[in-house]
């Protein structure tokens, strides 16, 4: 299957396709143009598609409104005045639209993000696509820049550790204060040689209390950076299984 991060390409291609309007007197408006902009989303999928023709397609999207913000209220808080292409529920219904027509499968979420369907639907076989730098830290096979990039389950760890530390200013959660993307921590023995995940912990748990903050504060900010893998959703009471330090 085609994973395809449906809320990702969709903001992506509607922004694209959106245009200054001058009616003149001073008098401008935006406008954002859904057919072209579905275009150029369907041709995309496509031509995916046409890569990986024994696949079939799934788009996935999520929720506005996640688990993640009760981990962590000011989750996202920056994109509030952030305002979307115009119509785009509309848009959004075309592609649903569309995906139905052309035989591609939809999932949604009311409670998780479009990334955490991807990452608990993803098997072995399946393929991710998506623009977000976060997908890294997520094992499995990813479509990126025209090819497959296989990402094991230790690259993903160290990504997601990675990014605990590091935070996301998109995503609107700190990290961990003063550790940057180049931080020499990164470059540390004890990062480097690491060989598990309690290893890995360690490195930041450590960063995290030399900050002067908690080890809750480093779970907090790991609670967003993790994309839920597989196995990490329980199905019977429809929450998310929430990280925790790894034991061994």
């Amino acid at each position: 299957m085609i994973l395809y991060d449906k809320e990702f390409y969709a903001f992506r291609f509607a922004s694209a396709h959106m245009v200054d309007l001058d009616w003149g007197g001073g008098c401008w408006t935006v406008v954002c143009r859904h057919d072209d902009a579905l275009i150029a989303l369907i041709d995309h999928v496509t031509e995916i598609q046409e890569k990986f023709p024994d696949h079939g397609v799934c788009l996935c999207s999520g929720a506005r409104r996640t688990f993640r913000h009760d981990v962590w209220p000011e989750y996202k808080a920056n994109r509030k005045d952030r305002r979307r292409p115009p119509g785009y529920g509309k848009f959004l219904e075309g592609i649903n639209a569309a995906a139905k027509e052309r035989g591609w499968r939809l999932s949604g979420s009311d409670s998780l993000e479009g990334d955490d369907l991807l990452g608990l639907m993803a098997t072995p076989k399946d393929i991710i696509v998506s623009g977000d730098k976060d997908m890294m830290t997520l094992p499995g096979q990813h479509y990126k820049e025209a090819e497959v990039i296989k990402v094991t389950k230790w690259e993903a760890d160290v990504a997601f550790y990675k990014q605990t530390l590091v935070g996301d200013s998109a995503d609107n959660y700190p990290g961990c204060p003063g550790i940057g993307d180049k931080n020499k921590l990164f470059r540390s023995r004890d990062w480097l040689t690491a060989r598990s995940e309690r290893d890995l912990w360690a490195c930041v748990l450590g960063a995290f209390l030399k900050a002067g903050l908690t080890e809750q504060d480093a779970v907090t900010q790991a609670r967003c950076a993790r994309i839920l893998r597989t196995g990490e959703y329980d199905i019977e009471r429809k929450i998310p299984v929430l990280w925790s330090p790894p034991l061994t």
